[in-house]
């Protein structure tokens, strides 16, 4: 039972790890984010920290547009970051649409050059076969010569040794 709340604890605490990370990871960004409208943010916030003071209605009115523009302001800078980074994204997606497609029309043209490298091999092979063969019936066609003039000579040979016999029989007999 122990080791199984130990387990549960430790897959909490890599949970809330987890979550700081990300705590982390946003507060970055955001220090970021701060950074670009810092201009902006600066003269929003010195106004905000006036705003302790004594005001009329006419000063509140005017803070209230100023407020409003800035807020705007901020709106459309956030809009024109977006907007760029959107862009970017996108220039960066056909960059790599790109590069994809001549990566693919590279790999289609060396699977082209494969498959002809293998229609080629098979004509060799073929080829390399048809010799095989022909080169074997010729072997077997001197075989059969050889044999057929090793009979030749081994007739003729009989016959001289039957010829020589008869001579000498002739001369036994004269």
């Amino acid at each position: 039972m122990q080791c199984f709340t130990t387990k549960k604890n430790k897959g909490q605490e890599d949970e809330v790890e987890e979550l700081d990370v990300v705590k982390l990871r946003y507060l970055e960004f955001d220090q970021e984010e701060q950074k670009k409208r810092k201009p902006v943010r600066a003269f929003f916030n010195e106004f905000q920290e006036q705003s302790v003071l004594q005001l009329d209605s006419q000063d509140y009115q005017w803070l209230r547009v100023k407020f409003q523009d800035l807020k705007d302001a901020l709106k459309t800078n956030d809009e024109r970051i977006w907007q760029k980074e959107m862009q970017e994204n996108k220039q960066i997606q056909y960059e790599q649409k790109v590069e994809l497609d001549q990566l693919l029309e590279t790999f289609t043209e060396q699977s082209y050059k494969i498959r002809e490298m293998e229609a080629q091999k098979e004509k060799k092979i073929e080829q390399l076969d048809e010799m095989k063969k022909t080169y074997l019936k010729v072997l077997i066609k001197n075989l059969a010569i050889k044999k057929e003039l090793i009979n030749q000579q081994n007739k003729f040979a009989d016959q001289v040794h039957l010829v020589l016999n008869q001579i000498q029989e002739a001369n036994l007999y004269y």
